[in-house]
């Protein structure tokens, strides 16, 4: 994943622990606990907020797909064992629906990043081969490496 993007996942996870709402989210259930027995027969992927940050912490996801899955899973699986209309339910879609409000505005952000910083490396490589050009071609090109922008001169 690339570092951008990583970063804003966290930022994403840790806004989403914090949210007043999630506390039923953060952490696996314990499998003790009387009121969740029949969880691990029902729900056959656990997944928590707490323990997706620290694989996002010790870089383990590879791209935003694997991320956004374990975070869908969350609350698919709390929809899935208190029912859809159930308290917890209704508090699942909800934070789903924060969580998807996010994503998008990090991924438009790091999307748009991502495509400039492609360009601009490409722009870069291909400066470095203008350079070895042949000298009749040299004085055609205005080659300035790292700019924002670079006028070229009419061939």
């Amino acid at each position: 994943m690339i570092q951008t993007l990583h970063d804003d996942c966290l930022k994403i996870i840790n806004e989403l622990i914090n949210n007043r709402l999630s506390k039923i989210f953060l952490d696996p259930i314990d499998p003790n606990d009387e009121s969740y027995s029949e969880y691990l027969s029902i729900i056959k992927k656990p997944q928590f907020l707490r323990p997706i940050k620290k694989k996002l912490e010790e870089n383990q996801y590879k791209n935003y797909a694997e991320f956004e899955k374990d975070v869908n899973l969350v609350f698919d699986n709390t929809k899935k064992f208190f029912g859809p209309k159930s308290f917890q339910g209704i508090i699942a879609s909800e934070m789903l629906r924060k969580f998807q409000k996010l994503s998008k505005r990090a991924l438009a952000t790091t999307s748009t990043d991502y495509w400039l910083q492609t360009i601009k490396i490409l722009y870069n490589k291909m400066s470095d081969e203008l350079v070895k050009a042949p000298p009749p071609l040299k004085g055609k090109f205005n080659i300035q490496k790292d700019s924002e922008h670079v006028p070229r001169k009419e061939l």
